[in-house]
């Protein structure tokens, strides 16, 4: 009876041994790896982003040019968001000081979408505020609590929804012809 209390136990020390194998220092895992991938919220989030982000990409397809240079940094920033998470699923207890890195995909891909929106003013800027405004609500995962200075995540998301939403709406006012309204419906 003891020998099999002792195997399990030693067992179970060995996973929780190998699972915490792949953290550095700062208390960030290395990398994404396959077993996160697996996990169902992430695939979930897999399903959840081919069926929408699949569509969005379609309508920019038709309508082209700078609409679909956005579409494209939209998935981009998802993928950077599925990584993330599966991170995060990982992180034993995140670090304050580790936050910056951690965060800085994501922030590069916000920052090239909002890049988009600047200097000479496009006939597609409606399109291009509404995406950029609409990653902002991707930064959900950079709440620690109350005195992180962010909103909760779900008051988060939806203060960034209310921006992109204010030009999805005057994309529908503007435009007449079934792609660009096509493209706005699918809510980014």
């Amino acid at each position: 009876m003891e020998e099999k209390l002792i195997e399990r136990l030693e067992s179970a020390v060995g996973r929780l041994e190998a699972l915490s194998g792949g953290f550095r220092q700062r208390g960030w895992p290395e990398s994404g790896g396959d077993a996160g991938a697996l996990d169902p919220s992430i695939v979930a989030f897999d399903d959840l982003m081919a069926q929408f982000v699949g569509r969005v990409s379609s309508a920019a397809e038709k309508i082209g040019g700078p609409v679909l240079d956005v579409t494209k940094v939209v998935a981009e920033a998802f993928s950077v968001q599925k990584e993330l998470l599966i991170k995060v699923k990982q992180i034993q207890k995140p670090e304050v000081a580790g936050r910056t890195e951690f965060l800085k995909p994501l922030n590069e891909v916000i920052t090239k979408a909002t890049a988009l929106t600047e200097g000479r003013r496009s006939d597609f800027f409606n399109h291009l505020k509404t995406a950029a405004d609409s990653l902002t609500a991707l930064a959900w995962i950079a709440y620690t609590g109350k005195d992180c200075g962010m909103s909760m995540p779900i008051a988060h998301v939806e203060e960034s929804w209310q921006t992109a939403e204010f030009y999805g709406n005057k994309i529908l006012v503007e435009y007449k012809t079934k792609d660009p309204i096509m493209w706005s419906g699918q809510k980014l």
